[in-house]
């Protein structure tokens, strides 16, 4: 009985280091985008998807939707044009509406990804959002002050970082040009997980 616990705690003991062991050799990334920018839809489709689905547990990934947003406060309100236009910003709230009620990245990820590229609100709600539990809530954010809020806090992430294009993607807290078309070689290049 003795040999039989003492065989489970060892067990126990090397699940609890080696999982401690993966997060600590997890490769931080994080990706700035705009909902619009075809660039960033390419990065999605081409580059980050195929990798997530390949390595699920080699990064800690954070989606940060504002890109070349410029927002100004005039008399004492805050006006955002986003790049591409008005729908951009209401898809930008969307992903960034997503992204705040489910925190963890692989609840969110498929959706926001979906949303990216969608022409409008109305289309990206029927492709990206119908049928969700939690769709009305979402909507109804994407076209609040609530949604405009969660917007403006990516765009402080995103000034604060020096995004200057996007698909703007750190790796390890450090600007890396060359992942948005190698991103497998570059984040495999850092990481002991692939």
């Amino acid at each position: 009985m003795l040999l039989l616990f003492v065989s489970f705690v060892f067990i126990v003991s090397q699940h609890v280091t080696w999982g401690q062991l993966t997060r600590s050799k997890q490769v931080n990334v994080d990706v700035y985008v705009e909902a619009q920018c075809p660039f960033s839809t390419r990065f999605f489709a081409n580059e980050l998807m195929p990798f997530v689905r390949q390595f699920p547990h080699v990064m800690n990934l954070t989606i940060i939707p504002y890109g070349n947003t410029e927002c100004h406060r005039i008399d004492g309100r805050v006006s955002c044009k986003c790049f591409h236009g008005p729908n951009e910003c209401q898809l930008n709230q969307l992903m960034n509406c997503m992204i705040h009620r489910h925190p963890y990245i692989y609840d969110y990820l498929d959706t926001v990804v979906c949303i990216q590229g969608q022409p409008d609100l109305a289309t990206a709600h029927r492709s990206c959002i119908a049928g969700k539990p939690d769709e009305w809530m979402l909507m109804k954010c994407a076209r609040s002050r609530r949604g405009f809020r969660l917007h403006l806090k990516s765009g402080v992430k995103t000034l604060k970082t020096g995004v200057e294009n996007v698909p703007w993607i750190t790796v390890n807290g450090k600007y890396n040009k060359p992942s948005e078309y190698a991103f497998r070689r570059e984040i495999c290049g850092v990481s002991e997980l692939c």
